[in-house]
């Protein structure tokens, strides 16, 4: 089914944009991942993701954690969804995301694929720990990590499509969010 409508879209000039996840990427904390790294092609989605890439010229955006209106990391410290853990994490705001959708779709290479992220890779207990300083959230008990995570890098994206980031700095954002004491329902 998927192929079939990439095959009527691509026929017909439409360019192809995936919205992929970082997951793709195993756990790599002690060097830089980007996109020369090795992808999980054992996942089913990063299967699908790479045959439509490579068949049909989509774009892959593989995206680190979304944030923003609506998706605030705060409230998932407040929510128990997030561990105290030191394991890294990638973040990028859903701004973000949508500028390089729009520049990947006019400028990107068919059958490119990019990291986005906002290239600053934190540890959870780092930003618990910010939480409970600037915001007076508890912060839940420290917990072991089954992995390091993974340090993200998204200089291909921001260097092929000339894209400065516009919420470069993840902790400023969240203060902004938090001032604003939008009551957001989350899914």
């Amino acid at each position: 089914m998927a192929a079939e409508l990439a095959e009527n879209l691509t026929n017909k000039g439409c360019r192809l944009l995936l919205l992929g996840s970082t997951s793709a990427y195993p756990p790599k904390a002690e060097d830089l991942t980007d996109e020369r790294c090795e992808i999980n092609k054992t996942l089913p989605r990063v299967q699908s993701e790479e045959h439509l890439r490579e068949a049909y010229g989509a774009i892959v955006l593989r995206l680190a954690g979304l944030y923003g209106p609506g998706r605030h990391v705060l409230n998932w410290i407040r929510r128990g969804k997030i561990r105290n853990t030191p394991r890294y994490v990638n973040l990028i705001h859903i701004e973000d995301v949508a500028a390089l959708s729009l520049a990947a779709l006019q400028q990107a290479s068919p059958g490119s694929s990019y990291i986005v992220s906002d290239g600053t890779p934190r540890l959870w207990a780092d930003i618990c720990e910010y939480a409970s300083t600037q915001w007076h959230i508890p912060i839940p008990e420290p917990t072991t990590p089954k992995d390091a995570g993974k340090r993200l890098s998204p200089q291909k994206i921001l260097h092929e499509l000339q894209y400065e980031l516009r919420h470069p700095d993840l902790f400023k954002e969240l203060d902004e969010i938090e001032r604003e004491g939008e009551e957001i329902i989350e899914t």
